[in-house]
């Protein structure tokens, strides 16, 4: 067998050569020490150990090298294709920014759109509306003397005050549910009739009073929650801790701003067949469409809301009235 052949095929020699290709201080450097002194070589020195092997690694021949296998090319570009398939499926940055700008743009046009047709119905509130109420009284003013046959009460009956300030809010056991206690109109107003609902309340402190709603409902039921809210639509001027915001069938169409110190609120509520104004101290918090049925009567009123914890004395409804022009 000639060298060439013995390189490739003794154990041996290809040890050496995987040590030669490691070099010293290699753990096949070591390894292949170890085999040589093993084989009754002890005396020789390493390097002339394997000076030959040296020598026929010099020489150029290669030893385990790694080729391409059939195919390989050809596998490689397939791989390639599938990934550039793979990415042109993806969309774009430009295509991902220019279609979020097209999205912000649409929401800018709607939102516009919504105030524009906000402010055009706040623009068909007649006139008449806002003016001067100096007609004729539906229901009366002062409530220091009573509660007169032109109301009702809803929910639990409110109380007078000991010093004849006003109405407070019934007492009523502790409860997690808030329970209602008022005043309604007790006949129902035409649908067609303008007319506006006037209230004064006093109070000595902002906090742990009951909630106070002033209300223009169209339905005259008020039994059938503990709130003494009407089973239909109602738009609510609502003073709760000092905070005046209006509702409208559930939701809060305009606020002011907290006032805590305020001890004395005036507040109206003006309406047309369509239209209403909701007024804090002649200013105007809310105006547009009131949402109510157009073929049902208006029911007026206030009502106070407490969960029987709040100091009920401190806040107290002075006067509530009904006019018409």
């Amino acid at each position: 067998m000639d060298d060439t052949a013995r390189f490739e095929t003794d154990p041996f020699l290809v040890l050496l050569t995987d040590a030669l290709r490691a070099g010293p201080g290699s753990p096949q450097w070591h390894q292949a020490i170890e085999e040589l002194r093993a084989r009754n070589l002890q005396d020789a020195d390493e390097y002339r150990l394997i000076c030959t092997v040296r020598e026929h690694l010099a020489s150029g021949r290669e030893y385990r090298s790694i080729r391409p296998g059939p195919g390989f090319t050809r596998k490689v570009m397939q791989a390639v294709e599938r990934e550039a398939e793979r990415i042109g499926r993806r969309p774009s940055v430009g295509t991902v920014i220019a279609g979020l700008g097209a999205v912000l743009v649409l929401a800018t046009v709607v939102a516009l759109a919504i105030r524009l047709v906000g402010d055009s119905q706040q623009g068909q509130v007649p006139d008449e509306l806002a003016g001067v109420f100096a007609g004729t009284i539906i229901a009366p003013r002062d409530l220091a003397g009573g509660v007169g046959p032109e109301w009702r009460t809803i929910g639990e009956a409110p109380v007078p005050s000991r010093d004849r300030r006003g109405l407070l809010a019934a007492r009523v056991p502790r409860t997690d549910m808030p329970r209602g206690s008022g005043l309604a109109t007790a006949a129902g107003i035409a649908p067609s009739q303008m007319f506006l609902l006037e209230a004064t309340l006093g109070l000595t402190r902002a906090d742990e009073v009951p909630d106070v709603q002033l209300f223009v409902a169209d339905d005259g039921d008020f039994s059938r929650q503990p709130q003494a809210s009407s089973g239909g639509r109602e738009l609510v001027a609502w003073l709760s801790a000092g905070q005046l915001k209006v509702v409208r069938d559930g939701k809060v169409v305009g606020s002011a701003p907290k006032m805590a110190d305020k001890r004395q609120w005036n507040l109206t509520i003006r309406v047309s067949s369509r239209h209403a104004i909701v007024e804090v101290d002649g200013r105007s918090i809310f105006k547009g469409e009131h949402g109510l049925a157009a073929d049902r009567p208006r029911y007026a009123g206030v009502r106070f809301l407490t969960r029987g914890q709040e100091r009920t004395e401190a806040l107290w409804l002075q006067s509530l009235r009904v006019l018409k022009p």
